[in-house]
């Protein structure tokens, strides 16, 4: 059995090969290095291979009727922190009979159109059937590419939307949920209650623009519409989506360590210094680092702790220009 674990960001890539299953058993690295090389193929077929030859093969590497069946519900749900949004919180299965690939859900916490960095809530509750994701989520648009697909799947959509997606049937087992949890929620804080009632209304509120059973009847209006080619709906992610600004973060985060050593030098710097003039302004240096080396070393005892003081000032201006650069970079 090969399991992995989709876990990273778009720029990871489709096949996060992160394996789930670690220690292999000598009789199995066999069986195990030909699961990886149907990865690989896989992976070829889907970013290499022409429209022709991938509608022909696909069939023999994804078990497309139960990709369709996960993509119908995800979509239902706008569950965009998933494979739809930002390729992760699922399991990519190498089904062992059928030696074929399965996606399975996982963490869908952020279902119900809750995923605040993708869209804005309308958006999310009006989001496309057919483009779910962005164009470089090349699993989906390939397979939706390929007309006998994309029926089998707008059927599943309007199967679902008869029976799982019925709007009483999910009213009811969300009320049913509600009802049971009513009891327990007050453990969360004085304001939970409050808050929870927000979530499983039937229309948003300040604070909650994700009320759940009001997703769910404007949910459904926009995927009828869609089937019924009334309407597009929006794409959430645009082509150009920002990318996660993965080495800017890692070189703050340097640039803060880096500082957060420098400041701790000048701390020991005035505190020394501080002690060396007397008891009191030692523990003035100790407790009120800069501001207290800075006086004592330019106003009190300058043969002492001018030293120390021009460097507690250089390591706040550091600070000062840290808090500003991040701002200006991250605003």
């Amino acid at each position: 059995m090969l399991l992995y674990l989709g876990f990273g960001f778009r720029d990871v890539g489709f096949l996060v090969l992160g394996p789930v299953l670690v220690k292999i058993p000598k009789h199995a690295k066999r069986a195990w290095l030909e699961q990886q090389e149907r990865v690989i193929e896989f992976a070829k077929l889907l970013h290499q291979a022409d429209n022709e030859t991938f509608d022909q093969q696909v069939d023999d590497y994804l078990d497309v009727d139960q990709f369709l069946r996960f993509l119908a519900v995800n979509v239902l749900l706008s569950n965009l922190d998933s494979f739809l949004g930002a390729t992760q919180n699922h399991y990519i299965y190498l089904e062992p009979n059928s030696n074929k690939f399965q996606i399975l859900p996982w963490d869908m916490d952020h279902s119900f159109g809750a995923f605040p960095l993708a869209g804005t809530p309308k958006s999310r509750r009006d989001l496309s059937i057919d483009h779910p994701s962005d164009r470089k989520n090349t699993l989906i648009e390939r397979v939706l590419d390929i007309p006998r697909h994309k029926k089998t799947y707008h059927d599943y959509l309007n199967t679902y939307l008869d029976t799982i997606f019925a709007e009483e049937k999910v009213h009811q087992q969300i009320t049913g949920a509600a009802d049971f949890l009513r009891p327990l929620i007050s453990a969360n804080g004085a304001d939970a209650p409050a808050r929870f009632e927000k979530v499983v209304a039937d229309a948003p509120s300040e604070g909650e623009p994700h009320a759940m059973i009001y997703f769910v009847a404007k949910r459904r209006e926009s995927v009828r519409r869609q089937l019924d080619g009334l309407s597009s709906g929006q794409i959430v992610f645009s082509a150009e989506m920002v990318k996660f600004p993965v080495r800017k973060i890692i070189g703050f985060t340097i640039a803060l360590m880096c500082m957060a050593v420098l400041n701790f030098y000048g701390w020991l710097w005035g505190i020394v210094a501080g002690f060396r003039g007397s008891v009191r302004w030692g523990f003035l240096n100790l407790l009120f680092y800069p501001i207290a080396p800075a006086v004592y070393g330019f106003g009190i005892r300058t043969e002492l702790g001018r030293r120390s003081a021009m460097w507690a000032v250089f390591c706040t201006t550091c600070v000062v220009a840290w808090i500003v650069a991040a701002f200006v970079t991250f605003s």
